[in-house]
């Protein structure tokens, strides 16, 4: 039997001058049975960095910005967090 993938691309274009905050943020039932735990993700800042927390079928990610974006310019977040017996949080610029 072929193994369920999910994937959930995020583009978002956003400026703040505040070093902490959510910008996105949802959450819902897993694909994956009986884990207990909701899929769920979360693009925020924090400390000044752009933060993407991803929790998919049961698994958990964390990708984090290498340079600070709480600067009052326009920045762009593209991320392809993905799920296939894990997490894999692979971009954010």
């Amino acid at each position: 039997q072929a193994e369920k993938t999910t994937r959930t691309d995020i583009h978002i274009t956003f400026r703040t001058r505040q070093d902490s905050g959510v910008l996105l943020y949802t959450a819902g039932e897993s694909l994956a049975a009986g884990s207990g735990v909701p899929d769920s993700l979360e693009l925020g800042v924090v400390a000044g960095r752009l933060v993407l927390r991803v929790g998919l079928d049961g698994a958990r990610g964390v990708a984090v910005s290498r340079d600070r974006v709480d600067g009052g310019g326009w920045h762009t977040a593209v991320g392809y967090p993905r799920t296939k017996r894990g997490i894999d949080a692979d971009s954010l610029t």
